[in-house]
């Protein structure tokens, strides 16, 4: 029984926190300066997920000083597509940080922790950059008219 309760609390917070975006009064009209999270149509990427991939992969650069140290994470960039699909209000959300156990391993080692931050600042950057230039999207829609959404995407930076 505890089990089923913990799923069903589970599930209403996860359609509660996916729903909370919408802003529509009884009338069924839109506020236009809302900026939704969830809407009917969810704006993409021309040519869909997989082309966003293939140009975030054939335009990210992963900077020099994170592949000789062997840095890897993954950054959280946020930004709201336009009712025209412009991309607007890019964020950094969550970049890549420095684990505890590096920063322990070289507490004595200023320079080198200088330099791995240098390192995330470029992965940050990088995806930053990746995101402000990326072409315009097919914007969201809720009833049939397209609306202001914000989206978050998780870029990662992976050695091989």
């Amino acid at each position: 029984m505890k089990k089923v309760f913990l799923f069903f609390v589970f599930i209403s917070e996860l359609v509660f926190s996916q729903t909370k975006g919408i802003n529509i009064d009884s009338s069924q009209n839109i506020n236009e300066e809302k900026i939704f999270t969830i809407v009917e149509e969810m704006p993409q990427f021309s040519g869909g997920d997989a082309q966003m991939f293939k140009y975030i992969s054939s335009t990210i650069q992963y900077p020099q000083n994170a592949k000789e140290m062997g840095i890897q994470g993954k950054v959280f960039v946020s930004f709201t597509i336009d009712t025209t699909g412009e991309i607007k209000d890019i964020e950094l959300i969550k970049g890549v940080s420095i684990l505890k156990d590096t920063l322990e391993a070289n507490k004595n080692n200023l320079n080198k922790i200088a330099l791995f931050r240098k390192a995330i600042d470029e992965m940050n950057e990088q995806a930053l950059s990746v995101v402000r230039n990326m072409p315009k999207w097919n914007p969201g829609k809720q009833n049939g008219k397209a609306v202001k959404v914000r989206y978050t995407l998780p870029i990662s930076f992976n050695l091989q």
